[in-house]
Order: structure tokens, then C-alpha cells, then sequence
């Protein structure tokens, strides 16, 4: 699986972000896209660097498409609701998708997941399924 990386451009909903990447990069449709932060480990005794964490901070979709940007959707989900478990209403009620804000406040509720313009994106490219059939 190959990997586009780009930036967050803008906010464009609560549910929306707008993205420095597009086609002429080679994003697609139904690309999956993760709003990251990456973290240097360093070894405490040697201070040698041993490696770089990525923490996934939120999950997208792109939705829409241009030549230099492309726009995606939150799927990332959050809460349950333990009220009438068992019931259609339960299901349905059960996940909700998360917001984005701009906003940084302390003790963010998990609805929300606090995202800036600059912020960095990887657009994750799935390769083709071996039983696809080729255009050649």
C-alpha cells in the first residue's frame, strides 16, 4: 500500500476537512485518508533515536476531488449509548461521527477532535485486488 502525504488546508465543516493534495497527485475517490501526528522515540540511556511513532488522530474519506486539493469526509466514530440495548434505536444511536474543531480548549469532549490548517495527512492508496481485472 503506497501513501500520499499532504496537509490539512482548511476546515471546511464540522465534518469535513479540505485537503493540499489532488488528483494531479494522484489522490482518488474513496481514498482513505488519517489526520496524523508522529512522534520521535529516543532511547533514555543513549539518547540514540530508535524510530518515529504515528498516531492516528483522524480518519477520513475523500469525497471530492481537483486537480490540488481534494476534500474528505470523517468516518471516524466515537461514543455508546447503553440505553435500551438491544432495541433498533440502541444500534442506530450506538456510534456517532466525530467533529472537527479548531478550537484548542482543555478536555475536548470526545465528539470533537481538535485539527489546524498545516496539520499533517497521509492518503493511504490501496493496491488493486489480485481478482481485478486490468484495462490492458
Amino acid at each position: 500500500m503506497s501513501e500520499i502525504r499532504a496537509k490539512v488546508a482548511t476546515i471546511v465543516s464540522e465534518h469535513q476537512l479540505a485537503l493540499n493534495a489532488g488528483s494531479d497527485q494522484g489522490v482518488e475517490l474513496n481514498d482513505v485518508v488519517h489526520v496524523i501526528r508522529e512522534v520521535d522515540v529516543d532511547d533514555p540511556d543513549s539518547n540514540e533515536r530508535l524510530g518515529t511513532v504515528r498516531i492516528v488522530r483522524l480518519r477520513l474519506k475523500v469525497n471530492y476531488i481537483q486537480n490540488k486539493l481534494c476534500v474528505a469526509i470523517v468516518t471516524d466514530q466515537y461514543g455508546r449509548d447503553e440505553s435500551g440495548v438491544g432495541t433498533i434505536a440502541a444500534l442506530l444511536a450506538a456510534r456517532r461521527i466525530r467533529k472537527v474543531t479548531s478550537q484548542h480548549r482543555e478536555g475536548l469532549p470526545g465528539e470533537y477532535c481538535q485539527i489546524s490548517p498545516g496539520d499533517t495527512v497521509v492518503i493511504k492508496k490501496e493496491p488493486p485486488a489480485e481478482n481485478e481485472e486490468s484495462d490492458a
